[in-house]
């Protein structure tokens, strides 16, 4: 992960996370073989149940005077299954469980360093229809918060 910028860094520890989710892990379904970024439709050659991951804004939090300001950015993992599939909460309940590490207490850190401290935002439902077929799901919210170097994105002084 090196190399990248915070907000770079951040959603590709989300992804590696959420990657993690096997059933050779405990978990309910093969969902991290299928984790996608940024994408914006599906179609029937996909394979259900699977994850993607958008970035959906970003905040600074107070006063931007200083070397360092401290910014929250959130994202939308999108959990999509199938229309047979009636496992919507359990699958929500293993993407919750991957992100939100237990052993960590909300800290989000790589190997470079430590990203700012994650939290949940809440849950949606989802529904599209895509050529003539439902597919339904539910939206998680996270939200990463911490500093940054005033004009230099990669670092965190």
């Amino acid at each position: 992960m090196s190399g990248g910028s915070i907000a770079e860094r951040q959603q590709a520890l989300l992804v590696a996370r959420l990657q993690a989710i096997l059933v050779s892990n405990g978990y309910l379904a093969d969902m991290g073989a299928r984790v996608h970024e940024e994408r914006a439709h599906f179609d029937e050659a996909d394979t259900f149940p699977l994850l993607n991951v958008q970035m959906v804004g970003e905040a600074v939090d107070g006063d931007q005077f200083g070397e360092r300001i401290t910014i929250t950015r959130t994202w939308r993992v999108e959990v999509w299954r199938g229309v047979d599939d009636d496992l919507a909460l359990a699958l929500l309940q293993d993407v919750k469980r991957a992100l939100m590490d237990r052993g960590s207490l909300g800290n989000f850190d790589d190997e470079d360093g430590k990203l700012g401290a994650l939290t949940y935002g809440g849950t949606e439902a989802l529904a599209i229809e895509q050529d003539g077929h439902g597919i339904t799901g539910l939206s998680a919210t996270f939200s990463v918060k911490g500093p940054e170097t005033w004009g230099e994105p990669r670092t965190a002084t």
